[in-house]
């Protein structure tokens, strides 16, 4: 082989070689990034999970507005439904969220999930953890459909979020995860997980009036009030109308 051929020959190896070994070393640095990322990720989710286990749940519930026959009979009733969950220093109200419900009679209802030893080890955080979610916010004439809905099965409740604006890769894993099992499985403790609906509870609403809507241990249960600057306050959370 002449040797001006094989000086090509040996620039080609060359470049073939250390092009790999580029691509090897970009692989590399991606994979130890997104490792990383991950191990991020599960750290703080766990430190969101051990503030939520075991706490019992606390919402503001008011009536926006009421539309009132002739006869004085209740035909429609707006509610503000804010939530709080537990930040690094202390409660932390969530968006509140408007429902409008046919009468003047609202039911609520929640979720708990127990999750043990034989929890998936990709989500290990949740082991041995107990968590409860606001489930509907509904009139006793609506339909399932109809139904105000704060938790869906598979998708990330937004009580537990890590980021408030967004789910985090390892949220919308877990909770798809947990989906599949609530979907496949049932409530029979398979997979190293548990859940069960509360019985919902019954509150005949007015106006002026602060609602407590408490989810623990007991299910749910609603407490009236006589706080107008608690009213307000909720009242001033509001989303704009459409």
């Amino acid at each position: 082989m002449p040797r001006f051929t094989r000086f090509i020959v040996v620039l080609l190896v060359v470049g073939v070689v250390l092009n790999l070994g580029i691509v090897l070393i970009a692989n590399y640095t991606s994979e130890a990034r997104h490792e990383r990322m991950m191990a991020v990720e599960l750290a703080n989710f766990e430190k969101v999970i051990n503030r939520l286990s075991g706490r019992q749940r606390v919402s503001d519930l008011v009536v926006e507005w009421q539309k009132i026959d002739t006869n004085g009979i209740v035909l429609e009733s707006s509610l503000l439904f804010r939530r709080f969950t537990m930040g690094r220093e202390g409660p932390v109200a969530l968006p509140t969220s408007r429902i409008v419900i046919p009468g003047n009679k609202v039911l609520v209802d929640g979720i708990t999930f127990d999750f043990n030893e034989k929890f998936s080890e990709r989500f290990k955080p949740l082991r041995n953890k107990r968590l409860f979610f606001y489930g509907h916010v509904y009139s006793e004439n609506q339909t399932k459909e109809q139904q105000f809905a704060f938790f869906t099965p598979g998708v990330p409740p937004t009580a537990s979020l890590v980021h408030a604006d967004r789910p985090t890769h390892l949220e919308l894993r877990l909770w798809q995860h947990v989906g599949e099992l609530m979907v496949a499985r049932g409530n029979k403790g398979h997979g190293g997980m548990q859940y069960t609906w509360s019985r919902p509870k019954s509150q005949t609403v007015q106006l002026g009036r602060l609602y407590k809507v408490y989810l623990g241990d007991d299910g749910i249960n609603i407490t009236e009030q006589d706080d107008r600057l608690g009213v307000n306050e909720v009242l001033e959370s509001a989303p704009p109308s459409n």
